[in-house]
């Protein structure tokens, strides 16, 4: 994330809080990943779909999941693609980040 603050004119202890809490935010593995978001309702069967990221996701974070499961193939995911399968009995919401932490 790299939080970048102006603190040109801040009051110092204002100014030490606002550095605190940039450097916890970077050094956070989740909120200084790189990520995107995907929410997603579909049926039963196996999927490929675009991520959109410029390199390979090593991970994923299941948000919500409305009915059925979802297995990531970790072996086929790709710097453009990445692979899933869905099992339900009826369309399922699914929505979950992928990347990686840092």
């Amino acid at each position: 994330m790299m939080l970048k603050l102006n603190l040109l004119g801040i009051l110092s202890p204002a100014k030490e809080n606002f550095v605190a809490i940039g450097d916890a935010l970077d050094g956070n593995p989740i909120t200084n990943g790189q990520w995107q978001l995907f929410d997603l309702a579909l049926g039963i069967g196996t999927y490929t779909k675009a991520h959109g990221l410029k390199f390979k996701p090593i991970d994923v974070i299941l948000i919500h999941q409305s009915g059925g499961t979802i297995t990531f193939d970790h072996s086929a995911f790709s710097d453009q693609v990445f692979k899933f399968t869905v099992t339900a009995s009826s369309e399922t919401r699914f929505r979950f980040l992928l990347g990686k932490a840092k």
